[in-house]
C-alpha cells in the first residue's frame, strides 16, 4: 500500500473517487487517473482523494501507480491484493479506503470529462448532506479519443437515463428513484453517494446475510440507502466519458458468450429491482421492459442465436433464459419470443430477412 501525502487542509476530503481494478487494466486505469489529475488544479487542495483497490494485477499497474503517485499533489491511496477477490470485493474495499464525505463510485476504464469534478463538487457544496447524486455519461470510442457521434449513438446512451434526462431533478420517493434510475444503476461510474449512508447500508446488508450480487453489489447497498427515505438527485451534465466496446465481464466470466452473459445479467437485475423498488411489480416491469428494448430486440437475439443458439441445446437455453427474466413484459411475447422460437434449421433464413429489414431502415 502506498502512503498518501498529508492533506494540506488537515481535514477529510470532500470527495473520494473510488476505483476497483483488476489485471489487464493498467493502460485504461492510467487514462482514468490522467483525467482526474488534469482537473485537480481546479479544486481547493485536499478536497479530492483517489482510492484504488487492485485485484492482484500483474500487468504493470503497481509500477504505473508508483510513477504517478507523487505527481498527483493530492491524496492517492492504492492497495493491491495478492489474489483477485472479484469485482464486488474490490468495489467494497475501494470505498472502505475512502475518508471523503462523499464517494464517487468509478471504474478503471472510463474517464471524467474536463470540468466534471468541479461540476460534481458544486452540487455537493450546495447540498453537503445529499444522499445520492447521479448523472449521464457519453460513450467514447475504445481509445477514449472522441465520442461515438450520431443520433443512434445518443439514443443508445439515453436508454439508461431518466425521462426526460436533460433537466435536473430530485426524486423524493423510493419508487421514483427505482423507476427513473434503475437502469443507470447498472453502470458504475455515474453515481456519487454519501459515505456514512453507504457504510450504514452496507452494515445492514451484512446483517441480512451479506452481499449476493457479483456484478452489481452497489445496487444492493443503494436499496438499503433508500430505506432512509431521503431524496436522490439527478443532474444532466455528462461528466463521465464511457469507454465503448471494452466489456471485461463476458470474456472473464462467460468465455465470450454474449447470450449467456445477458441471460445472467437480466436475471440478476430482475432480482435486484424487486428489492430496489420495494417489491413494486409495476416498476420492475417497466425496468425489465427497458432492458428488453436495450438488449433483446430481434436483431440482438438473432445475432446471438447465430453464434450461440444455432444448436438445439443453445436454442433451448436461450428460450428458457430470456423468458425467465422478461416474461412480464408484454412486448417480449410480441417481438422477442417469436425470434427465440425459430427452429435452428430456419435460422439462416431469419437472419437474412432481418438483414434485409436493417438495410431498408439504414441500420
Amino acid at each position: 500500500m502506498l502512503s498518501p501525502p498529508k492533506n494540506p487542509l488537515g481535514k477529510n476530503p470532500q470527495l473520494s473517487i473510488c476505483i476497483p481494478t483488476h489485471d489487464g487494466r493498467a493502460v485504461t486505469l492510467e487514462q482514468t487517473l490522467q483525467s482526474i489529475h488534469a482537473q485537480l488544479g481546479d479544486s481547493p487542495p485536499g478536497t479530492i482523494e483517489v482510492c484504488i483497490s487492485d485485484g492482484g494485477s500483474r500487468d504493470g499497474t503497481v509500477a504505473m501507480v508508483e510513477r504517478i503517485h507523487f505527481e498527483f499533489g493530492t491524496t492517492l491511496k492504492y492497495e493491491r491484493a495478492t489474489v483477485d477477490g472479484g469485482f464486488a470485493a474490490h468495489e467494497m474495499r475501494s470505498v472502505d479506503m475512502a475518508s471523503g464525505r462523499h464517494c464517487w463510485l468509478f471504474s478503471s476504464d472510463d474517464a471524467i470529462a474536463p470540468g466534471g469534478i468541479e461540476t460534481v463538487r458544486r452540487v455537493l457544496d450546495a447540498d453537503p448532506d445529499i444522499l445520492g447524486l447521479s448523472f449521464p455519461f457519453v460513450t467514447y470510442d475504445r481509445e477514449l479519443i472522441g465520442p461515438i457521434v450520431g443520433t443512434k449513438a445518443e439514443a443508445e446512451d439515453a436508454k439508461y437515463f431518466p425521462r426526460p434526462w436533460r433537466h435536473p431533478r430530485q426524486f423524493e420517493s423510493r419508487r421514483e428513484v427505482a423507476r427513473e434510475l434503475g437502469v443507470l444503476f447498472s453502470y458504475l461510474a455515474s453515481h456519487v453517494v454519501r459515505g456514512d449512508a453507504w457504510a450504514y447500508a452496507r452494515a445492514t446488508v451484512e446483517l441480512e446475510g451479506g452481499l449476493h450480487s457479483k456484478p452489481f453489489p452497489h445496487i444492493e447497498i443503494f436499496s438499503r440507502m433508500l430505506d432512509t427515505g431521503e431524496s436522490w438527485r439527478w443532474i444532466p451534465q455528462q461528466v463521465v466519458l464511457r469507454r465503448g466496446e471494452n466489456d471485461s465481464w463476458t470474456p472473464r466470466v462467460f468465455d465470450g458468450n454474449q447470450a449467456r452473459y445477458w441471460m445472467e445479467m437480466l436475471g440478476e437485475l430482475k432480482r435486484l429491482y424487486r428489492d430496489l423498488s420495494g417489491q413494486d411489480a409495476a416498476v420492475c416491469r417497466i425496468l425489465m421492459n427497458r432492458w428488453r428494448f436495450n438488449v433483446a430486440k430481434p436483431g440482438h437475439l438473432l445475432a446471438n442465436r447465430r453464434v450461440y443458439g444455432s444448436t438445439y441445446t443453445g436454442w433451448a437455453e436461450m428460450v428458457v433464459g430470456y423468458t425467465r427474466s422478461l416474461w412480464q413484459s408484454p412486448q417480449y411475447w410480441v417481438s422477442a419470443l417469436p425470434v427465440l422460437l425459430i427452429p435452428p434449421a430456419l435460422l439462416p433464413f431469419a437472419v437474412f430477412i432481418q438483414h434485409v429489414k436493417d438495410q431498408r431502415l439504414g441500420r
